[in-house]
């Protein structure tokens, strides 16, 4: 996960990014916070979005464009999760039609561990 975190911020660019073995172990990580955005990762809190005139310098033009750039990273991230647990739920469920399955999760690396 650390070599995909370095990526993202080499390239300054967003992502959620889940990974899975086949020891039933996952990570994620939610990299909300590249240089054209407002949003910050708070751990337990949620996200937090800098949207007043003051963090921007007093500069309209750019807080708009940070605030936009980050709506669209939200709905990016919204509409594309919503797309993977639809077609995963979907999965589950007919395969569960075919064969007795296990639906006991596996261990999840934390996201408050992925983000420090």
């Amino acid at each position: 996960m650390n070599d995909i975190k370095k990526i993202l911020e080499q390239y300054g660019i967003a992502g959620i990014i889940i990974l899975h073995s086949d020891m039933q172990c996952a990570e994620f990580l939610h990299h909300i916070s590249p240089p054209y955005s407002a949003a910050r990762w708070m751990g337990d809190m949620g996200i937090h979005v800098r949207a007043k005139l003051a963090d921007f310098g007093g500069d309209k033009a750019t807080r708009n464009k940070v605030i936009n750039d980050t709506v669209n990273m939200a709905l990016t991230f919204r509409d594309l999760s919503a797309q993977a647990f639809s077609l995963f739920d979907a999965l589950v469920n007919t395969l569960k039609t075919q064969i007795d399955i296990d639906d006991t999760p596996g261990e999840i690396t934390s996201h408050t561990q992925q983000n420090n």
